[in-house]
């Protein structure tokens, strides 16, 4: 698979041997032939994936709306930004009926994406098929950024999921930098 981490591999690298396996130290990509009830490697690629994407829009949400600058310009909006980013959601919601109905149309857009591209995801619990559904590929490309060559496909297949792997841990480390210190300001001393 695209993005197995071979640089992870401490012991081998240490022992001077080829760095070959791809490091799993819970053997994650065995579940599958444990049992029949546990996923392949392909439906966690996915959710790996999904993810990541997430974070990385997470990440650059956070990072531009913590300077109080860049937001919406409905009053709602403008409180929840000069609430600050961990607790802009909870503001929001507590605005009456507009945080609810705002609330609303993002429970319902989820729903929506969710639904329309969820259809045969669940076929990767059993691990890809030719011609079946490919984990992380959704079919939007509108910038046309993944190259035709398939080894140049797989490079930035690898770049993209490295990039939402240190998104995910960005991520946790901005929301637990917040929980230890209570300082929401990410550009300096509060």
């Amino acid at each position: 698979f695209v993005g197995t981490s071979e640089e992870l591999n401490l012991a081998a690298y240490f022992k001077g041997e080829p760095l070959g396996e791809p490091w799993d130290p819970f053997d994650f990509a065995k579940l599958s032939k444990v049992s029949g009830n546990n996923p392949d490697v392909a439906f966690l690629r996915e959710a790996e994936l999904k993810h990541g994407r997430i974070a990385m829009l997470a990440f650059l949400g956070i990072i531009v709306t913590s300077g109080g600058t860049v937001h919406f310009p409905a009053p709602m909006f403008e409180k929840a930004a000069a609430a600050g980013w961990p607790t802009a959601l909870q503001t929001i919601n507590e605005n009456g009926d507009d945080g609810a109905s705002i609330f609303g149309q993002m429970v319902g857009a989820v729903a929506l994406i969710e639904g329309a591209s969820s259809k045969g995801r669940w076929d990767l619990w059993f691990g890809e098929r030719p011609g079946g559904v490919v984990a992380g590929d959704y079919g939007f490309d509108p910038l046309k950024l993944l190259p035709k060559d398939k080894a140049a496909a797989d490079k930035m297949r690898l770049k993209e999921l490295k990039n939402g792997r240190l998104a995910m841990m960005a991520v946790m480390g901005i929301f637990t930098g917040y929980l230890n210190t209570g300082n929401a300001n990410l550009f300096g001393p509060a």
